[in-house]
């Protein structure tokens, strides 16, 4: 309906749900290919860092997230890595749905961090692009579905302020019991003023 009769109304997903989902595939995936099991962290933690570093730029957070392909094969910088590019296209067009993403990036075209040193200890391994493990990461990361809700948390808003605020208002009005109106309106009024 909203999509029909508001058009000009933009959709933003709760973060924190879209990172739970993302988590759930990632546990499903973990338990029959053990480097997304060792990668699962890092990777919703890349999540919630892309969606604060998109700065309401759909095509950005998109491309942000689909970096962490790149990253957890040890290559934090493929500005001039055409192989790399044609190896995840033949990927893509080799799984049996047609997947729109990844696109080649635009935007990112490294790694944020620092250099990483030899002596840096990595408690996960890196994925292979060869890997059935990857494969399964890919599948993951680049579902059209899920890519296509990423867009929507661009704005990187979170219902965190308001389950806090029904937490608080349910010290000063338990369900349990019934109120006034009146009573209800000042208990209200106090359990949003800051502690």
């Amino acid at each position: 309906i909203i999509r029909d009769h508001y058009p000009e109304c933009n959709v933003s997903y709760d973060i924190w749900h879209m990172a739970k989902n993302l988590s759930g595939h990632l546990q499903t995936a973990g338990k029959s290919h053990p480097k997304i099991k060792l990668w699962h962290r890092a990777i919703v933690n890349h999540f919630w860092y892309s969606c604060k570093e998109a700065q309401e730029d759909s095509d950005l957070i998109v491309e942000l997230f689909h970096s962490c392909l790149f990253h957890v094969t040890n290559i934090h910088n493929w500005r001039y890595l055409k192989l790399i590019h044609v190896s995840l296209e033949g990927l893509r067009q080799s799984i049996s749905v047609y997947r729109p993403y990844p696109k080649k990036p635009a935007t990112v075209k490294k790694c944020k961090h620092r250099q990483l040193a030899k002596k840096d200890s990595r408690t996960a391994p890196w994925f292979s692009i060869e890997d059935e493990d990857f494969e399964a990461l890919f599948k993951i990361i680049t579902a059209t579905r899920f890519s296509n809700d990423l867009r929507k948390c661009a704005k990187f808003l979170h219902t965190g302020n308001l389950e806090s605020f029904h937490s608080m208002k349910l010290l000063y009005l338990p369900k349990l019991y019934s109120f006034e109106m009146d009573t209800m309106i000042i208990l209200t009024m106090l359990a949003a003023f800051p502690a």
